[in-house]
């Protein structure tokens, strides 16, 4: 069984912005830097794909902290990501995630939860070459 999912992209402008559309009509703006041509209308490609790990990493966190019946008041992840400076490509040598959780929460809890998001459920991160570490951290908020 296959789950196939498909995005459109399409070039607007005469330039390197490049609205990307998914099956259910939902946008996201990617964008070129200006050198390229680009006209700082979205985000880069490897902003989004720093983004999407993020993000995906961060639904995992809420689903697991809901779970354990944990008050979750307010999430924020910061996602960094390290580029070898040298000619294209130029991948990520390095990704790390930081959360930073508020809410009634148990520090064990939000340490295992974080842990099993970006390790075991993250199909994103599952998504990336192996070769990239990705590490976490976490802080919870009062």
């Amino acid at each position: 069984y296959l789950d196939l999912l498909e995005v459109t992209i399409l070039r607007q402008n005469h330039a390197a912005h490049f609205p990307s559309l998914s099956e259910n009509c939902r946008t996201l703006e990617v964008d070129g830097s200006i050198a390229l041509n680009g006209v700082g209308e979205g985000m880069s490609p490897m902003e989004a794909l720093l983004a999407s790990v993020g993000t995906c990493a961060a639904i995992d966190v809420v689903a697991i902290l809901e779970k354990q019946r944990q008050t979750l008041t307010d999430l924020k992840v910061k996602v960094r990501g390290e580029r070898r400076d040298s000619p294209p490509p130029r991948p990520f040598t390095e990704i790390h995630i930081h959360f930073q959780i508020a809410g009634n929460v148990d520090e064990q809890k939000v340490a295992h939860a974080v842990e099993l998001a970006v390790e075991q459920y993250c199909s994103v991160k599952e998504s990336l070459d192996p070769s990239i570490p990705v590490t976490y951290s976490h802080e919870i908020i009062l």
